[in-house]
């Protein structure tokens, strides 16, 4: 039981991580891109699609950092589970346990990488063309 807690206390940690990473990264995106935000939106782009636009970006990024960190993770776990797997069991991963695991990067990253896009999405064209001085 202590041996997944510790599995599991590191899993968390990773997500918060990744979490915060994508938040940070769509944080300062959006900042470079706010003249483009409120232009569509002033042409009159929906909420939704732009959206979109920022979901593209959020999936492009996990895609090449968290997913690529992950499934090289398991890699390196299995390897080492193959090489000590006389003495002691480390790891068992079935497929779904990495698939599910993928999706779960995959949702988590969209959440918390579309917090700061909501947050601009809140305001009128007007107010994000007044307010970040454009």
């Amino acid at each position: 039981l202590e041996e997944n807690a510790n599995f599991y206390l590191f899993s968390i940690v990773g997500i918060v991580i990744s979490s915060i990473s994508i938040f940070f990264i769509m944080r300062s995106s959006l900042i470079s891109r706010v003249y483009e935000v409120s232009v569509y939106r002033s042409l009159g782009a929906s909420k939704n699609e732009v959206r979109k636009i920022f979901i593209v970006e959020i999936v492009l990024t996990t895609s090449f950092s968290s997913i690529i960190g992950y499934l090289l993770m398991i890699v390196l776990l299995l390897r080492a589970e193959s090489t000590v797997s006389d003495y002691i069991s480390i790891v068992h991963y079935p497929v779904m346990t990495v698939i599910y695991g993928v999706l779960g990067l995959y949702l988590v990253n969209i959440i918390f990488g579309l917090l700061p896009v909501n947050v601009l999405l809140r305001k009128t064209p007007s107010e994000i063309m007044t307010k970040y001085d454009l």
